[in-house]
């Protein structure tokens, strides 16, 4: 349980860097970084590796009540 939260906490950061703009190396190849198609960055859900085309998925959080 305690690693699974590690995981989340790393990628939280991630995604808000990488909905920024900012330039996150990829965790794969260590060479490319993502980048996306969407018009608008800080909206998207799919970010991909300009060199290895490995993905980053950002999956929303939707509460129901």
């Amino acid at each position: 349980m305690k690693e699974q939260n590690k995981k989340l906490t790393i990628a939280e950061p991630i995604a808000e860097r990488l909905r920024n703009g900012e330039k996150v190396i990829c965790a794969k190849c260590k060479k490319g970084y993502y980048v996306t198609d969407a018009k608008d960055i800080s909206t998207s859900h799919g970010f991909y590796c300009n060199r290895c085309n490995s993905m980053a998925n950002i999956d929303p959080v939707i509460d129901i009540e």
